[in-house]
């Protein structure tokens, strides 16, 4: 069985947001604290999973624009 998902910001952003209305409703102080601080995490997954997302879009335009077999070339040398 394989349980691997990829994930998307959008995904994690939903995770936050559903930690951030857990923590509203609980009136544990000890609980709303840990439920903030998931939520807090979950937004940080967010934004680097869009960073990742940009950086992967960017090399992409690299890989296929002018130069771009001279670049493969280079990365080949490099990370054979």
């Amino acid at each position: 069985m394989n349980f691997t998902v990829m994930r998307t910001a959008t995904d994690f952003r939903n995770f936050a947001k559903a930690c951030a209305q857990m923590a509203r409703a609980t009136e544990v102080e000890a609980n709303k604290s840990v439920l903030l601080s998931m939520a807090d995490k979950w937004t940080d997954l967010a934004e680097n999973a869009d960073r990742i997302r940009r950086l992967v879009r960017d090399a992409d335009a690299v890989l296929e624009g002018p130069g771009a077999d001279d670049e493969k070339q280079r990365i080949r040398r490099r990370f054979g």
